[in-house]
């Protein structure tokens, strides 16, 4: 069986990401993530930032590396590399899909996926959710005091928030730093930021 080596581009705005539709071939009418073949020579990033331009004519900010999709089609192995993009221009145009929409956590399911992508979608669900509990409001305000609980020593503890966090094609471009007020190791306190619901919890300093 041969093996076919590929990039995609989970396009994320906010709490949506990009999906395509496939207009030729066995897959015609199913859903995917737009992006394609590596060329000789090319990094994975380069040959994303250079599909997504032949098939949307759009240029993209890569981010992290969400998977790697191990998958096997009747003809062929597919090993798919999934990174999460945004768009450095919002103008899109499809030059080789026949549709392609914008889907968001409650939509995301309402598409035929091809089987290789659709073993993406629980962890692009996290994704969204997590930008959704990070999004405008802030969940944590500078000057605030936060606490939680340590594994580590079974205390609670508390810091201040320094800076909050912003996000871009599903990774932290600013952290979120802190001063900590008492006595615990860093991971602890990262840990809770990543957790913590500050509905009801989060006390000005």
């Amino acid at each position: 069986m041969k093996s076919i080596e590929v990039v995609a581009a989970i396009i994320q705005d906010g709490n949506r990401i990009f999906a395509t539709q496939r207009g030729y071939g066995d897959f015609k009418d199913w859903w995917e993530f737009p992006g394609g073949k590596m060329e000789e020579g090319e990094t994975p990033e380069e040959a994303l930032v250079r599909e997504i331009r032949e098939e949307l004519s759009a240029d993209i900010q890569v981010g992290k590396l969400l998977h790697t999709v191990e998958w096997d089609y009747p003809k062929f192995h597919l090993t798919m590399h999934c990174f999460m993009c945004a768009l450095v221009h919002d103008a899109l145009h499809l030059n080789e899909h026949e549709a392609a929409k914008w889907l968001d956590v409650s939509t995301l399911h309402s598409v035929k996926w091809l089987p290789a992508d659709e073993i993406l979608l629980p962890m692009i669900e996290k994704e969204l959710i997590y930008f959704q509990q990070f999004k405008n409001p802030p969940k944590f305000n500078v000057g605030n005091t936060i606490y939680w609980y340590c594994d580590d020593d079974q205390r609670v503890h508390h810091a201040k928030v320094l800076s909050i966090v912003y996000f871009l094609a599903g990774e932290y471009v600013e952290e979120i730093s802190y001063e900590v007020l008492d006595e615990c190791n860093g991971p602890a306190v990262r840990r809770y930021i990543d957790q913590y619901d500050a509905t009801d919890k989060d006390l000005s300093a």
